[in-house]
């Protein structure tokens, strides 16, 4: 963690010839996390991974660069995640706009992904009751959840995104499972 401060202090110097050494520390580092994420959101879609993944690592040290990142707000793996999370938005948005089905046409594309709780349950099925059920869901249940799973915000982020503790966030994501794990989960 220091080590990263350290590296980004040194990209971030003001000189007009930025420490290329420490950047390409920081681009090996991060380039595979970065990858990783978005293998995770986007499954089999090569292409895509390719190209987001050098968009968000340019991004990521153009940022750095500008002095965009304050090493006091955040951690460097949160602003990162914080880049990742509004370029994979941006893509699923034209993604979507490219396409001229409605939204129930559409198969699993950037939709919730639930862990474990779903191995045995046909996608198809979830979706359609995942979207049946969401709407009905109190209104913070459903802000916390889409938030979580859908745009990949962890509880903290978005207690400070909502204003409220990190406890409240993680018993309303708990309740809003579990709710959802009722209606939707065939044992």
């Amino acid at each position: 963690m220091e080590h990263d401060t350290l590296l980004v202090k040194n990209v971030q110097s003001g000189k007009m010839k930025f420490d290329h050494e420490a950047e390409n520390i920081l681009f090996q580092k991060y380039y595979p996390r970065i990858r990783l994420k978005l293998q995770f959101r986007l499954h089999d879609d090569q292409d895509s991974i390719d190209d987001l993944t050098h968009e968000i690592a340019i991004e990521l040290l153009h940022s750095l660069r500008n002095g965009n990142y304050d090493p006091s707000k955040a951690t460097i793996g949160s602003y990162l995640n914080g880049i990742i999370n509004h370029k994979l938005i941006s893509y699923f948005k034209k993604r979507a706009q490219g396409k001229t089905s409605s939204i129930d046409d559409t198969a699993d594309e950037g939709l919730i992904v639930l862990p474990r709780i779903t191995e045995n349950m046909d996608n198809e099925k979830l979706i359609q009751c995942l979207r049946h059920h969401l709407p009905k869901l109190r209104q913070n249940y459903r802000e916390v959840f889409l938030l979580y799973y859908h745009d990949g915000f962890s509880v903290k982020q978005i207690a400070e995104h909502l204003g409220r503790s990190s406890l409240t966030i993680a018993n309303e994501k708990f309740q809003a499972l579990k709710i959802l794990r009722k209606k939707c989960i065939i044992k």
